[in-house]
């Protein structure tokens, strides 16, 4: 798609976009899909972890699961819409991350779970009010269509735990537009932030320095490694560069830095489009940004490729997902992997 300035100029023709792509499904398959899973993300999108809590007038009764139905309930019917910067927002996923009694971390019901309060904590995403009438729109088509959505670091984290057993981590998304962070812990979402600085910014940068359009920065900017320049050019590309990724960093190293944020574990896995710059992932490597965020005095700094997620679920695709910029579609292909189990006939077909 061409380059557009507001975001909500995307909203339309991704809408058409996906209206193409569940057709030529329909044509090629010759039925309807099962399921259909829609990732949320970058900034269309925001999570937020929040927190549920009740006083109970008898903690001495057992906790039973309508209890638990009814917070979730009282949840969604007080958070279904969020005002930021004048721009509305509806609740789009909402994922319950823990429940606690006085305290404790529950795990199961049993006759014996009681307590004078209980605590959930819910995992979020909330979509930009016209991207999400426009995408849950979509489920008018065709009769009736299953789509369900879910956010992109959800996504992720649960294929990180489940195919390379990564319960403590720090997931690092680099899209055009922004950067998004999440902190797993024990297997379960800790925390989750965002800063407005992406792939576009460093386009930008170059663009600047070598005063050439935005199409032919990016360009540039991809074959970074590859292209040869003129001497001059050369080293303003890597002044642009170094100096985005210092200010990126400086972000991320603020956001990961907040009151509320827990201790960064050592392993980090960035991913996404603007991962793709080598500068990056050396830079969070190089430089000690992490000494005030985590216990540990070296990370273990990993690119996350698609392949890496999808290959152990998926190893006879025909169309094999590999680059980091298909890590989010490797991570929500096996979500619907266990969500709608395929035989094996067809998991050797798709």
């Amino acid at each position: 798609l061409p380059k557009r300035e507001d975001e909500a100029d995307l909203i339309a023709p991704t809408k058409e976009y996906l209206r193409r792509v569940i057709f030529q499904y329909l044509k090629t398959e010759g039925r309807i899909p099962d399921e259909i899973l829609i990732g949320l993300g970058s900034h269309l999108a925001f999570n937020e972890i929040s927190a549920a809590r009740k006083a109970r007038p008898k903690p001495e009764e057992i906790i039973k699961p309508a209890e638990l139905r009814g917070m979730l309930d009282d949840f969604l019917e007080g958070n279904g819409e969020k005002i930021i910067d004048g721009k509305h927002f509806n609740l789009a996923h909402v994922m319950p991350l823990g429940i606690a009694a006085d305290g404790y971390a529950i795990n199961a019901l049993s006759p014996s779970t009681s307590g004078r309060a209980i605590e959930i904590s819910f995992f979020a995403t909330y979509a930009l009010k016209e991207y999400w009438e426009a995408l849950s729109g979509l489920r008018a088509l065709w009769g009736g269509l299953k789509i369900t959505f879910i956010s992109n670091q959800t996504a992720v984290a649960s294929a990180l735990i489940s195919t390379l057993d990564a319960k403590d981590a720090l997931m690092i998304k680099v899209g055009a537009k922004m950067t998004e962070a999440s902190l797993l812990g024990g297997g379960a979402m800790l925390w989750t932030g965002q800063i407005e600085i992406g792939g576009d910014d460093f386009t930008a940068a170059i663009a600047e320095r070598l005063r050439i359009k935005n199409a032919d920065a990016e360009r540039v900017k991809r074959q970074y490694v590859k292209i040869i320049l003129p001497p001059s050019s050369q080293e303003a590309v890597k002044s642009a560069i170094a100096d985005t990724a210092k200010r990126w960093l400086d972000g991320l190293a603020e956001m990961l830095g907040g009151d509320e944020v827990p201790s960064m574990p050592q392993k980090l896995y960035i991913f996404g489009g603007g991962a793709e710059l080598d500068t990056l992932r050396n830079v969070l490597i190089s430089k000690p940004w992490y000494q005030n965020v985590s216990i540990y005095e070296k990370l273990e700094v990993k690119p996350l490729y698609a392949g890496e997620l999808a290959e152990k679920i998926f190893p006879n695709a025909r169309f094999p997902l590999s680059g980091l910029e298909e890590t989010n579609l490797a991570a929500l292909a096996i979500r619907l992997r266990q969500s709608v189990p395929l035989t094996l006939a067809q998991n050797e077909n798709r």
